[in-house]
């Protein structure tokens, strides 16, 4: 009879969907609220979920089906709408956005349609396990001692650390399929549903079974015991969690026998054994405080640091909080990286604009290198970066494939305003900020960010207008190019340079006047420096030169150039293998 009952609801649900023609939208429904109560088992890496998920239909058109998504490794146990059980078939489904690269999709059929802007309430059931599985990346090539370092997610006996959507799917979500063979599309799937999302609220009581404390990215607002029910079953510690909103950061949690070290601008939940760690991981983000507070302001919140057991594992930021090894042989290394918290914590919530509250922290640590070891220091440190970006604005802006298309059109990319993509939101608005603060300096700069806080955000081009304001200066060009608009990198090139003996005998001034013509190659414009090199030192001057066109700028130096440059590497570039021209002896 069981047989017959499963037969007959896989036919009718086949049925439905066919019958809607391929009617299934992943994306109708929005996540309006998450009350969830997981219960961790780590010695045998069991979770199991039960609870409730508010859901509203944002189509323009009523759904008799709904899609939910959890990680391969977990299995649906039931699923009831507004109370009473309905039917629904399961199915695996290639994803990257579950560390697995597959998750189980349950497709629920409704008793009846639910209309645009109408909520449903879904009760839910599923349970298994969360082992370490870094699949997604190794069936890309990446080598997978590498890939364990990115994908650590995994609930198990020794330490337990697991993120959400984008790592590991041990909530339900919905999207359309997004690969990371795909580039950039993975991406933008990933993203359009977080910001479709943001908004959403979750109630987390996470139960843990035995010993071990919790610990989340949302905030703490209860905590207690369950004894035994008998000798032989294992105690609980249940820590309850509240998320309003979501927001852009998967809600993630970590189990161990953690111990939180306290400071004025800091907390540290380190595993046993790991104290010293902790004390000099401390005193090392306390000491760079100041660079950043100066720039965005005191802290508003604590930096939380959650130390991870696996020395290799990557850093996971998650605004004011990272989880993060605790490796102190690197201290420049720690200020850095615990800079983009520092920035979080200063920063006032609710930023909606990625480009702003990401690419701000992203440029605290360029300004906490630079202090370390000076402008070459933090240019490097940001060049590392470049490459990252070259690949997403390549796959943004492919070769044009129209031969009489013109040399000036482009595909639209990624605008930073909408930006979905961390190569745009974090490294490109990170060179952004570093641009604006070379154009207008950092006294301007730091008063329009100022200014940002306590200005309702209501259009995109409210930050352009402070740094106008307090610069005096027309941005309008850089912002279309860098902001409103993904017009790609630009690719400079010193057409033309020649010197010229200047009449002066002074010995005090400078005696040879260089002369440069810059190409921008590129269709985004920019202010970029341009170096004369002579045997004595360097002079430099800074020339603004828009996007397929040409500037010269005149530069006098103490002696004859060797060399010229354009670009210290402030401004990202696609090519940089034509930025130099060297002077010949003859020229000399």
């Amino acid at each position: 009879m069981k047989q017959s009952f499963n037969s007959l609801k896989l036919l009718c649900v086949l049925c439905v969907l066919c019958v809607g023609g391929f009617s299934l939208d992943r994306d109708a429904f929005t996540f309006v609220n998450y009350d969830l109560h997981p219960l961790v088992t780590p010695a045998t890496h069991g979770f199991s979920v039960n609870g409730r998920i508010t859901l509203r239909n944002d189509s323009a058109f009523p759904q008799k089906n709904i899609s939910l998504q959890i990680s391969s490794t977990l299995d649906w146990k039931s699923i009831s709408v507004n109370g009473k059980q309905v039917v629904y078939i399961t199915q695996p489904y290639q994803s990257d956005i579950d560390h697995t690269g597959v998750v189980s999709e349950a497709v629920i059929t409704v008793p009846a349609p639910i209309a645009p802007k109408q909520t449903v309430e879904v009760e839910v059931s599923y349970s298994g396990e969360i082992p370490p599985d870094s699949t997604r990346l190794t069936r890309i090539g990446t080598p997978e001692q590498v890939a364990l370092k990115n994908d650590w997610d995994q609930i198990s006996p020794g330490f337990t650390a697991v993120r959400g959507v984008g790592y590991v799917c041990w909530y339900p979500v919905s999207m359309e399929p997004a690969n990371l063979s795909e580039g950039n599309r993975y991406f933008d799937v990933l993203g359009d549903w977080k910001q479709r999302n943001a908004g959403a609220t979750m109630k987390l009581s996470l139960e843990v079974v035995g010993t071990g404390n919790s610990v989340g990215n949302g905030e703490l607002t209860g905590t207690r015991a369950h004894s035994a029910l008998s000798p032989d079953q294992p105690s609980t510690r249940e820590n309850t969690f509240s998320f309003e909103p979501i927001g852009f950061y998967p809600p993630t949690f970590a189990v161990s026998d953690f111990t939180t070290l306290e400071r004025p601008s800091i907390a540290i939940s380190y595993i046993p054994g790991h104290r010293a760690a902790a004390e000099e991981f401390s005193l090392a983000a306390e000491k760079i405080e100041p660079v950043v507070t100066g720039w965005f302001g005191p802290e508003r919140q604590k930096v939380r640091v959650i130390e991870l057991a696996d020395s290799n594992a990557m850093p996971f930021d998650s605004g004011s909080m990272v989880f993060t090894p605790l490796r102190t042989s690197d201290i420049k290394r720690v200020q850095v990286e615990v800079a983009h918290q520092l920035a979080h914590s200063c920063l006032p919530s609710g930023i909606s604009r990625l480009w702003i509250s990401e690419g701000l922290a992203q440029f605290a640590q360029a300004l906490v290198r630079e202090n370390q070891d000076g402008r070459k220091g933090a240019l490097a440190w940001m060049n590392a970066f470049i490459p990252a970006l070259v690949s997403a604005e390549e796959q943004s802006h492919p070769p044009q494939q129209n031969a009489s298309a013109q040399a000036s059109e482009t595909p639209a990319g990624q605008s930073l305003v909408n930006a979905t993509d961390p190569a745009y939101y974090s490294i490109k608005a990170m060179f952004v900020w570093w641009m604006l603060r070379d154009m207008v300096g950092d006294d301007a700069l730091q008063r329009a960010v100022n200014a940002y806080y306590t200005t309702s955000d209501n259009q995109a081009a409210v930050m352009q207008r402070l740094v106008e304001a307090q610069s005096k200066k027309d941005l309008e060009w850089f912002f279309d190019d860098w902001v409103y608009r993904d017009r790609g990198l630009p690719d400079f090139k010193i057409d033309t340079a020649f010197a010229r003996p200047l009449l002066s005998t002074s010995t005090k001034a400078p005696s040879v006047s260089v002369t440069v013509t810059v190409a921008n190659l590129g269709n985004a414009g920019a202010e970029v420096p341009v170096i004369v090199h002579t045997d004595s030192g360097e002079m430099s001057d800074r020339v603004m030169v828009k996007a397929k066109s040409s500037a010269v700028v005149r530069i006098q130096v103490p002696s004859q150039p060797t060399s010229v440059t354009v670009n210290d590497g402030s401004v990202p570039e696609e090519v940089i293998t034509n930025n130099t021209y060297k002077f010949t002896a003859a020229q000399k």
